[in-house]
C-alpha cells in the first residue's frame, strides 16, 4: 500500500517554501503596501514573513537529524530539542522587536 505523503515530497515542499517564502513575502508586502506612502515596511515584514519558512526548513532538518542521533524516545532528545527551539524563539523574537521598533521609528521621522 503506498502513503499519500512520503518523506521525499514533504522533503521538495519544504525546500520549495525556504527558497521561495521571502519571495512570495517580498511580493505579498508590496501588494499589500502599494497604496501606502510608506510601502517599505510592508514588503520588509512580508520579506521576514516568509524568511520563516527558511528557518522552519532549517529547524526541521536538524530536528530530524537530532533525533535520528539521540532516537525518538529519549529525555536527552526531548531536553535538547526544548533548549533548542526555545533558544531560537527568543532570538527570533527580539530581532523581531528590534525590527518593528525600527520600522516604526522610520515611519514617525
Amino acid at each position: 500500500m503506498k502513503q499519500l505523503i512520503d518523506p521525499g515530497m514533504v522533503e521538495r515542499l519544504m525546500l520549495f517554501l525556504a527558497v521561495g517564502g521571502p519571495l512570495m513575502g517580498l511580493i505579498a508586502g508590496m501588494l499589500l503596501g502599494a497604496h501606502e506612502r510608506h510601502s517599505l515596511p510592508k514588503m520588509i515584514g512580508g520579506m521576514l514573513f516568509g524568511a520563516l519558512a527558511t528557518v522552519a526548513y532549517g529547524m526541521w532538518r536538524a530536528y530530524g537529524s537530532i533525533t535520528n542521533f539521540l532516537g525518538l524516545g529519549s529525555v536527552a532528545n526531548l531536553g535538547l530539542q526544548l533548549t533548542v527551539f526555545m533558544v531560537l524563539g527568543i532570538i527570533l523574537g527580539a530581532i523581531g522587536f528590534r525590527i518593528s521598533n525600527m520600522l516604526k521609528r522610520k515611519l514617525v521621522n
